[in-house]
């Protein structure tokens, strides 16, 4: 069998060309961050599917397309390890105020992330729409914050 040189060097510039654009498009992609923050939990909880563990974190919530007309997600990122440990979708979003903080309440006996409040959106990005309405309803014997430190950008 011969070996095909050109071939070859055809195949390594695709493959390099690929490289270097997802390299751009992923600085991009960090650069357009809807919001970048830090929180710290102090004891671990549900969030979406993941279980997050207690320790400091990076929270980025960004959008698949167009930040304005994709479906945002919060991607959690452990702050010592540099390791994403939930990436959950937010199809749900609502107008408010407050300080920027992660919502949690009780699913059974867990804590459970229902909504992450984003001030400098005036936004809300609702996770679990049955515990966040729950909550509203109920108001709070059970609902926890957690304070979100915006991160510079």
């Amino acid at each position: 069998m011969k070996f095909n040189h050109s071939k070859a060097a055809t195949r390594l510039g695709f493959f390099v060309a690929a490289v270097l654009i997802a390299g751009l498009f992923g600085e991009a992609t960090q650069a357009q961050s809807l919001y970048r923050g830090t929180f710290t939990l102090d004891h671990q909880v549900r969030w979406g599917r993941a279980v997050v563990p207690a320790g400091k974190y990076t929270l980025v919530v960004d959008s698949l397309t167009e930040p304005s007309a994709g479906v945002p997600f919060a991607k959690v990122v452990d702050s010592k390890t540099n390791k994403t440990v939930a990436v959950v979708a937010c199809p749900i979003t609502e107008n408010s105020s407050g300080p920027s903080a992660l919502i949690l309440s009780n699913r059974g006996a867990k804590q459970t992330v229902h909504t992450l409040r984003v001030q400098e959106l005036n936004e809300s990005f609702i996770f679990d729409p049955s515990l966040a309405h729950h909550r509203a309803t109920e108001e709070a014997n059970s609902s926890q914050t957690v304070p979100v430190l915006t991160a510079r950008q």
